[in-house]
């Protein structure tokens, strides 16, 4: 190779590497500027159940633009703040997700063959609720998905059955193979009136599988759990500690089907992931993790530290919806009568003894971010700033349209 020549590739290379050098240099620079910007709120010294398995817990979080930039260590996230950063010291007080509440009845009474012609639009990707509470309904609906998997391959809709509160455990890995999440709703899965009156009908047999949360968890279905309100109101941290105990608020009587208990993460997971994942709304709220809306709750008690018959009476201190607060303990009112005479409304929760504590629905970021999506979901569901603020207690969804 002549010395002309290889002086010009000496030099080609040497622009090659330069020009790459500062290319890498740009895009280093982009993502350091990205998180060098000053957060909106950071929040620090918390104790913070992110309900991302990837990373569990975390001390501190910072909020942008309504969304999480940042989930990590106290000293990581301070050092994102800037002089108009708003920063929150949580003195060791239990963050977790907000909780969804979902919940979708089909209108019409269907027989087993009009039920599988209405469902030959499954492949468009629509998702399909039905409710069905008795074993041989939820087989008739699995068959009906498996039938038109069967026809028309691929299923890309994650296809719910509401309630099921006695879905045959032979039933369940089927369930699963077609990707059929469930719902649980009512909270009737603790001696109550609404549970007890069922045994008559069913018998004490068929009574020890009722709400079988944990075989569909063991079966690897996905699930949520729900209120089924105005129906069946009742406060979303009661159920999840009779989803835990499967006892009436408090540890009293027996308990109802104990072998459908399920732990703490699980019963968190169901009401904040399980709900979003269910509404095809996983990759954006649910957990506490970066690029996803800031949706969250301060609780007064750890639920994983604490006995989890306490669960029920813990207390939320602080809403925080898409970064925004929306209900805070010590300003917003409390309890039916605070309610109505602070907003000018007239409320009715139900009974105490329906497991409803009163007034409490609105405290919670309720995230259920589905356009279209129709819902009762006092507590837990997708809701404005403007009715968390207002203590409206349910919403719904023109077709398509967005929340308020």
């Amino acid at each position: 190779m002549r010395s002309g020549h290889l002086a010009k590739v000496l030099i080609m290379k040497s622009i090659y590497m330069t020009a790459c050098v500062v290319a890498v240099a740009v895009l280093i620079g982009c993502d350091q500027q990205s998180v060098d910007e000053a957060a909106d709120m950071v929040y620090t010294n918390g104790r913070i159940s992110t309900v991302n398995k990837a990373q569990p817990w975390a001390d501190a979080e910072a909020i942008q633009d309504g969304k999480f930039i940042a989930v990590d260590s106290n000293a990581d996230i301070k050092a994102m703040a800037g002089d108009g950063t708003k920063a929150i010291d949580l003195n060791g007080r239990f963050v977790m997700p907000g909780l969804h509440d979902i919940h979708l009845h089909i209108q019409n009474a269907y027989t087993a063959d009009a039920l599988e012609g209405e469902l030959l639009f499954i492949p468009s990707g629509i998702t399909v609720v039905i409710h069905a509470i008795g074993d041989a309904t939820i087989r008739q609906f699995i068959n009906a998905v498996a039938r038109v998997k069967a026809e028309k391959g691929q299923l890309d809709g994650r296809h719910i059955v509401s309630h099921a509160l006695l879905f045959h455990p032979d039933d369940m890995a089927r369930a699963a193979e077609l990707g059929i999440t469930i719902e649980f709703s009512p909270v009737s899965w603790y001696p109550s009136d609404l549970a007890e009156a069922q045994r008559a009908a069913l018998g004490d047999e068929r009574m020890k599988r009722w709400a079988p949360i944990k075989s569909a968890v063991d079966a690897g279905i996905r699930i949520a759990l729900a209120s089924d309100g105005p129906i069946a109101w009742h406060d979303p941290l009661v159920a999840l500690e009779a989803a835990v105990t499967r006892r009436a608020q408090g540890g009293h009587g027996e308990p109802l089907a104990p072998d459908q208990a399920i732990d703490v993460a699980t019963a968190v997971e169901a009401y904040t992931l399980g709900s979003a994942y269910l509404t095809g709304q996983d990759a954006k709220t649910g957990s506490i993790e970066v690029g996803k809306f800031a949706d969250m709750v301060v609780l007064d008690q750890n639920l994983f530290e604490i006995e989890p018959t306490k669960i029920g009476a813990t207390k939320v201190l602080k809403t925080v919806l898409d970064g925004r607060v929306v209900f805070e303990a010590s300003n917003d009112p409390i309890g039916e009568a605070a309610i109505e005479s602070s907003f000018d409304v007239d409320l009715d929760f139900g009974s105490e003894g329906g497991g409803t504590q009163h007034g409490r629905w609105h405290a919670f970021c309720t995230c259920s971010k589905s356009p279209g999506w129709v819902g009762n979901s006092p507590p837990f569901g997708r809701i404005s700033s403007f009715m968390a603020r207002k203590g409206i207690m349910s919403y719904g969804t023109q077709p398509g349209g967005e929340f308020p």
